[in-house]
């Protein structure tokens, strides 16, 4: 079984009900942005690349 795992292109930091985009980062910030969302309901979402069909048939 193989697993593909595509790559982070961001992340979003969201309101709880993930209806509103607070900010976007890049996939280099994650540590800093869960301290951001500390002692908040907000959220963060990771946006991945789209694959290609050639790397989806291996």
């Amino acid at each position: 079984m193989t697993v593909i795992m595509p790559a982070i292109e961001k992340f979003q930091i969201k309101t709880p009900d993930q209806k509103t985009v607070i900010s976007e980062h890049g996939p280099e910030e994650l540590e800093e942005l869960r301290k951001q969302i500390e002692g908040t309901d907000n959220i963060i979402q990771y946006v991945f690349k789209k694959l290609e069909d050639s790397e989806i048939d291996l």
